[in-house]
């Protein structure tokens, strides 16, 4: 992948001005996947914890391989996209396979602020995003999302990576 990711722990200072948002997309993420509304919300509970996510995809190529994320307790993955497609970058973006594997693109369909949720063991992943156009990491262009996700505590340090995104590989 080729991308900027910022992670929020709730443990930390610099995490406040974002706790309360990313906290209502883990409850709506809890209630859909049939847990209590405040599981792992601000602490580790049956080894996982809530893992408030940014990811920035920039102009000239940023992507993520296809993959499938572990069903590890959440069945759905909620994500709020934060830039426009059609203004902030006109190639690539976030797909999804079909059951006949015919990718269906999702960003022309979304605007900033829209939430969206998918079950993590459907294969995605995001297209190059402009891929024409010279990469520059100092610039806060291209594809911006964020995402709620529960992950094990052990993987934060590096004990257990069994609950690691499997690659999906396609023709």
């Amino acid at each position: 992948c080729i991308l900027h990711l910022y992670a929020f722990f709730y443990w930390n200072k610099e995490s406040e001005p974002v706790k309360n948002y990313f906290k209502r997309l883990f409850r709506l993420r809890n209630i859909l996947s049939g847990l209590s509304e405040e599981y792992a919300l601000s602490d580790i509970e049956d080894g996982y914890v809530s893992l408030p996510l940014v990811q920035q995809y920039p102009r000239g190529g940023g992507y993520m391989q296809e993959h499938q994320d572990p069903d590890n307790g959440q069945k759905v993955v909620v994500n709020t996209i934060l830039s426009k497609f059609s203004e902030d970058y006109v190639k690539g973006g976030l797909f999804y396979r079909d059951k006949f594997e015919k990718k269906i693109y999702v960003d022309i369909e979304l605007n900033p602020g829209d939430a969206f949720v998918f079950y993590p063991t459907l294969s995605h992943g995001v297209d190059p995003i402009d891929d024409e156009k010279e990469i520059s990491w100092d610039s806060q262009d291209g594809r911006w999302m964020c995402f709620s996700t529960l992950v094990t505590a052990a993987s934060l340090s590096g004990e257990d990576l069994s609950g690691a995104a499997k690659p999906v590989y396609n023709n």
